[in-house]
């Protein structure tokens, strides 16, 4: 599975896009995320909600900000993840 924080180049790219098999399960922050990567063929993109699991741990979203003060708005929405196993928050 890809867990994707946002969409900038630095974290997933084109040649990601085309390398990646198309069944591969996508998680994304938001639906704008979710319609862009299904717009390069990818079948299973799932907006992380409130209870999203995968197997036996749990995603929660978390509030961040990419970069400093001076970048947030330029860089746009970013989300952070709570990966949950049983009593351990990672």
């Amino acid at each position: 599975a890809v867990l994707l924080t946002h969409l900038h180049d630095d974290h997933i790219d084109e040649a990601a896009y085309e390398m990646m098999p198309k069944d591969i399960r996508f998680f994304v922050q938001d639906k704008n995320d979710r319609q862009v990567v299904m717009s390069h063929g990818f079948n299973h993109v799932e907006v992380v909600g409130d209870n999203t699991r995968v197997g036996e741990v749990s995603i929660q979203k978390a509030e961040s900000q990419h970069g400093n003060f001076i970048m947030k708005y330029p860089a746009g929405h970013t989300t952070g993840y709570v990966f949950t196993l049983s009593l351990i928050h990672i």
